[in-house]
């Protein structure tokens, strides 16, 4: 036993010593892997205690944790209910419900409409996901994006020096992070808005011209596929690569318009989007129950305004529907200033991986409503983040702050279910997502702002340096 007793020390000193030789950037890498596998484990083994086996079909009712949607029969619905809609190929006009239809970017509808067509039709959205031909649909459609995703990391990882071992730990980490389970388990579009950007940030500066101009077209269909990506169009622009943003904003608008004509209306469909669109974004989606009102769009909604709402709500114990207008007045005040935040640090940031992180705040703070899964996009300057090899306190700072991003804690909910007006009230780990990327936005600001101040100062101080 002594003998054993001193193997097992041996072998955690050497590890120890290992971990200490590696680059910041792979511990880094290593300590994001091995919580996120101790989260995964420590969330299955909360749903076997705290969830009976054989509920249903599925055994163990595990998308009831407070990481996914609480609606369990709605697993994968955005998937279907886009190719329901597109099947009949009117999906922007409903009739004698102005604003009733798609919100959706007609580029993403017609990906959808090459799945649908695969899928079949039946009477409802619910009952294709039944079919054989619907699950099929949904099968092609998550390998499509799981391969194509590991192609790109894949790529990227090579570029910047990642083993291959290393890439398929992080392939899986970034799959299994909180964002991503609520994607999938949604089936939402967002995934392959994902795969353009991940094309887009590959070859943007590869010194082959066909492969960046290759990038200018993912990030246009990035931008014909959700339209907030428009953002990271400026990363070019803060490069001054002046030709290069001028070709991506034609491809997008492009492919922001030339697919509304593979839909029955044409050009009127632009004004149905823009009506759906608003209808959206302002009108959240509410039912009565035993004379109560609920809303379902403001659960799982990470935007900044949001934030807002949901601390007013903690505080003040009263129904979503019954908060005063100043509170709405607040929380636009502070979408604005978020704004200057996000978007400063886009143009001020001295690092890439940076100004990345401010568009990316930019998408998931700015926009209302901005789901959970949303919080995916933070996968990109995360995987740039540790492509760096950058020591001090700062940037373990980023570290903490992505793992509150990204990693699959189930903590309950802040606001319970059926309550506040909200039929799923607000997860615990939402609430921390939206703060986290709030801290973000303000460190990465604040670093910024003094990096290119003291650049700044130093070459004022220092000319000769300019030579």
């Amino acid at each position: 036993m002594a003998k054993r007793g001193t193997k097992l020390k041996e072998k955690l000193h050497s590890l120890k010593t290992s971990f200490s030789a590696l680059p910041l950037r792979c511990k880094f890498l290593w300590l994001f892997v091995s919580l996120s596998v101790v989260c995964v484990l420590l969330y299955l083994l909360y749903i076997y205690l705290f969830f009976a086996p054989g509920k249903d079909l599925y055994g163990p009712d595990f998308l009831s944790g407070s990481i996914f949607f609480q609606d369990v029969g709605d697993v994968f619905m955005d998937f279907f209910n886009i190719n329901f809609m597109v099947s009949e190929n009117n999906p922007y006009f409903v009739e004698g419900d102005p604003g009733g239809g798609s919100s959706y970017p007609p580029l993403i509808l017609t990906i959808a409409k090459f799945f649908s067509l695969i899928g079949g039709k039946a009477e409802t959205a619910r009952a294709l996901r039944a079919t054989a031909r619907g699950i099929f649909s949904l099968v092609l459609y998550f390998s499509i994006f799981f391969a194509g995703a590991w192609l790109v990391l894949r790529a990227y990882a090579k570029k910047v020096g990642f083993s291959l071992k290393e890439t398929i730990f992080l392939y899986v980490s970034l799959v299994l992070s909180a964002p991503m389970l609520y994607l999938i388990d949604r089936g939402n579009y967002l995934t392959y808005t994902l795969l353009f950007l991940g094309i887009f940030f590959l070859y943007e500066d590869s010194a082959s011209p066909v492969l960046r101009e290759v990038s200018y077209l993912a990030l246009a269909c990035a931008v014909g596929s959700k339209l907030y990506p428009l953002v990271f169009a400026f990363l070019l622009l803060r490069e001054k690569r002046y030709y290069a943003f001028l070709r991506v904003s034609l491809y997008s608008l492009a492919l922001c318009f030339l697919p509304f004509f593979f839909f029955e209306g044409g050009i009127r469909n632009v004004v149905w989007f823009a009506e759906n669109l608003t209808r959206f974004s302002t009108e959240p989606y509410s039912f009565w129950s035993e004379g109560v009102r609920f809303s379902t769009g403001t659960s799982n909604d990470l935007a900044v305004d949001n934030l807002v709402h949901v601390f007013a709500l903690l505080v003040s114990g009263c129904s979503f529907f019954e908060l005063p207008d100043w509170v709405f007045g607040i929380g636009f005040g502070v979408r604005v200033l978020f704004a200057v935040f996000t978007v400063g640090s886009l143009f001020l940031a001295t690092h890439k991986w940076q100004a990345v992180l401010g568009a990316a705040l930019a998408v998931l703070l700015l926009p209302s409503p901005s789901y959970a899964y949303t919080a995916a996009i933070m996968l990109f300057p995360f995987v740039l983040f540790l492509a760096e090899d950058r020591g001090g306190r700062k940037n373990i700072a980023y570290f903490v702050l992505f793992l509150c991003e990204l990693l699959t804690i189930d903590l309950g909910f802040l606001l319970p279910t059926w309550s506040h007006g909200l039929q799923h009230g607000y997860a615990t780990i939402d609430f921390i997502q939206g703060i986290a990327a709030c801290a973000l936005a303000i460190l990465t600001f604040c670093d910024s702002l003094k990096g290119r101040l003291y650049r700044k100062n130093h070459d004022k101080n220092h000319p000769a340096s300019l030579s």
